[in-house]
Formats: structure tokens, C-alpha cells, sequence
């Protein structure tokens, strides 16, 4: 994102050189009519202008008078406005992913997990073969999903004292499982 801001910041720049160097309205301020030989408003005409013919925007300060530089500043413009919708848009898909990581990290399941697991490492924790211990996932998320529904999804003030209970209230959920079973068979 930082490119993009560069690059912002950078065709802003060369706009504002581009609009200094062509587009200078000190040098045409007057009211009057304007020439088309000068492009100056001064109040003559083509026909009594005893000014050079005026070949550059530079010199009149009208880039409409000058199609290849109003061509050049139309197109600074266009990249300008390009770059900042490029910005706006990375800057609003950063803040989507940033509140749907706050969101997660928030979330009964992230507060709960480790909790759980610490509850009783032996049945969520599995050796692997270089000697680590990795959660079953399985395993963890369909015991979450019971103490979600247990806590109709408010996580516990206090998670580490009720994760003492955790495995007992997995237990009944089980129990109340089972025989909601048997009922409908």
C-alpha cells in the first residue's frame, strides 16, 4: 500500500508541475476579449495583435489554446484519479481484513480455545513425530461449538476459574445428546 501512496503522492506532484508550467493565470488575467494570435486578453483581435503568434501554453497561460499539453494534463489528471481509487479501494479491502482478523481474534472460539485445550491436554493435544504437540482441531472445534451453545455465546467473565468446568458441561451436552437420540429413534 505504501507503493500506492508513493505513487499518489508522486502524480499529485506532477500534476501541480504540469498546472505551474501551462496553466499559469497571472499571465492571462485580463478581462477583455482573447486574441486568438496571443491568447492573451487584452482587449484586441488577430487582425491589430503586434504580439508573436503564441505556440506554447507557457506563454499565454491557456493549455485549452494547446491541445497537446491540455492532452498531457487531461492524462496526469486521469492517472492521478486512477491511483487514488486504486488507493481507496487497497485501503478499504485493508480495513475489511482488519476487522475480520479483530473480529476472529474476538470471537468465542479464539477467547475459549486455549482454555479448553489446557482443560485436559491429553485428549485435545496429539504427539507428532517430530515431538510436537498439535491441537486435533476436529476435536476442539466440535467442544467449542457445545460450550458455545452452553454459553449461548457470551464467553465467561472469568474463562480460566469456569474452564474447570468445561469437560463436565462437554460431559452432560454429550449425555443430553445421546438421549435426544435414542428419543428419536
Amino acid at each position: 500500500m505504501i507503493e500506492i501512496e508513493t505513487q499518489v503522492e508522486s502524480a499529485g506532484e506532477h500534476l501541480e508541475h504540469l498546472n505551474n508550467k501551462y496553466a499559469n493565470r497571472n499571465l492571462n488575467k485580463g478581462r477583455g476579449k482573447q486574441c486568438s494570435n496571443c491568447h492573451l486578453r487584452l482587449d484586441h483581435n488577430m487582425r491589430n495583435c503586434t504580439i508573436d503568434k503564441c505556440l506554447t501554453s507557457e506563454q499565454c497561460g491557456d493549455p485549452s489554446k494547446h491541445p497537446d499539453e491540455r492532452s498531457l494534463m487531461d492524462s496526469a489528471t486521469e492517472d492521478l484519479k486512477r491511483l487514488e481509487k486504486e488507493l481507496r479501494n487497497k485501503t478499504n479491502e485493508y480495513d475489511t481484513r482488519l476487522k475480520g482478523l479483530n473480529s476472529a481474534r474476538s470471537s468465542f472460539a479464539q477467547k475459549i480455545r486455549g482454555a479448553l485445550i489446557n482443560s485436559k491436554k491429553d485428549k485435545y493435544l496429539v504427539k507428532t513425530g517430530s515431538g510436537m504437540f498439535v491441537p486435533k482441531s476436529g476435536l476442539v472445534n466440535q467442544d467449542i461449538a457445545k460450550l458455545e451453545k452452553h454459553f449461548h455465546g457470551k464467553v465467561p467473565d472469568n474463562v480460566s476459574e469456569m474452564s474447570k468446568t468445561f469437560q463436565s458441561i462437554i460431559q452432560n451436552f454429550d449425555k443430553q445428546d445421546i438421549s435426544a437420540r435414542k428419543f428419536l429413534q
